[in-house]
């Protein structure tokens, strides 16, 4: 379990959830045997294998589980999936559930060195990150914390190992920030999140890298002003800081900014990759200074990367979004 405070989820959050276990069902498939996956089929208990969702995704959710094995099995199969390109698998979908709405799939992966040895796995070790994720996400929409919608994860296990999904809601017309701020640059090494989302291109937070835009055209310049984009990042921390988050990596591609519903309208900014993100009672000076100095290490490494920089109007934008 996320240890997130009972005042904050529990009484309005966690009897909505259901955990289902899969390996009972009759005529379920490995998730090794869905298109594109080269995992040999031993490498998975099917009896090990676990959803958590909310009660409208559930049965829908359930039912890709049954019939692929995995939800990232299920969201590759599907005949209107769109691919994002990135670290791991990053499938955008239409929502079985509510027409006119899509879900964004993601595949765990890992990131850095430890990728090429262990590349998807992760030890069995402590609550489930799709799962960590999943809670942290539904937390924060209960509190009012903009954020992607959070469907429902799952974890499979491999031996020692877990795999893991993440269902979030598509943002249409949303890009993180490092795509307003640097437009048509992409930077290795630095990962998202569309949560998860999550909305857009990164949704959901931890997807990683990804090089198309919310739309998935790949359009290189998001029409979102820079300045407003910033401010509306400020607000983010500000908010994030007030409900007692703490998120340890909250780089530019873990902020996602939406385009204005209306000419002259602002963007709003949602916050992504929640896996490892807590919810406290109160949270420091200390650790929102970590948060605020983590962002802005995150901002000079693109300026490094890509010799443009952010520059003090956009700077001051941020400090005004945040209310300092």
């Amino acid at each position: 379990m996320v240890p997130l405070h009972a005042d904050h989820v529990r009484s309005t959050i966690d009897h909505r959830l259901s955990i289902i276990e899969h390996g009972a069902v009759r005529g379920s498939r490995s998730p090794s045997s869905h298109r594109g996956d080269r995992r040999p089929a031993s490498s998975y208990n099917p009896r090990m294998r676990r959803l958590i969702a909310r009660d409208d995704a559930r049965d829908a959710l359930a039912s890709w589980l049954r019939e692929f094995g995995s939800l990232s099995g299920a969201a590759a199969a599907h005949p209107e999936a769109e691919t994002l390109r990135g670290r791991g698998r990053v499938h955008v979908v239409p929502s079985p559930v509510t027409a006119g709405e899509r879900w964004v799939v993601r595949h765990y992966h890992r990131g850095g060195a430890v990728a090429t040895v262990l590349g998807d796995r992760y030890l069995r070790l402590g609550p489930p990150r799709p799962e960590r994720e999943y809670r942290v996400g539904r937390a924060l929409e209960r509190l009012g914390v903009p954020t992607p919608p959070h469907v429902g994860a799952a974890w499979y296990a491999a031996g020692p190992f877990r795999r893991g999904d993440l269902v979030t809601g598509y943002v249409p017309g949303s890009h993180d920030l490092a795509a307003v701020l640097f437009p048509g640059r992409s930077l290795e090494g630095e990962g998202s999140p569309a949560g998860p989302a999550a909305g857009g291109a990164t949704a959901g937070t931890g997807t990683g890298d990804v090089e198309l835009d919310a739309e998935g055209t790949g359009a290189p310049d998001p029409p979102v002003d820079r300045a407003a984009a910033m401010e509306a990042a400020g607000r983010l921390l500000r908010t994030l800081h007030e409900h007692g988050v703490s998120h340890p990596d909250l780089n530019l591609k873990n902020v996602l900014i939406t385009e204005p519903a209306r000419p002259g309208g602002m963007p709003r900014a949602l916050v992504l990759d929640l896996d490892r993100a807590r919810i406290r009672r109160r949270l420091g000076e200390r650790a929102r200074r970590r948060m605020i100095e983590r962002f802005w290490r995150s901002a000079r490494k693109w300026e490094t990367r890509t010799g443009e920089r952010v520059g003090p109007a956009i700077e001051a934008a941020f400090r005004a979004g945040y209310g300092r």
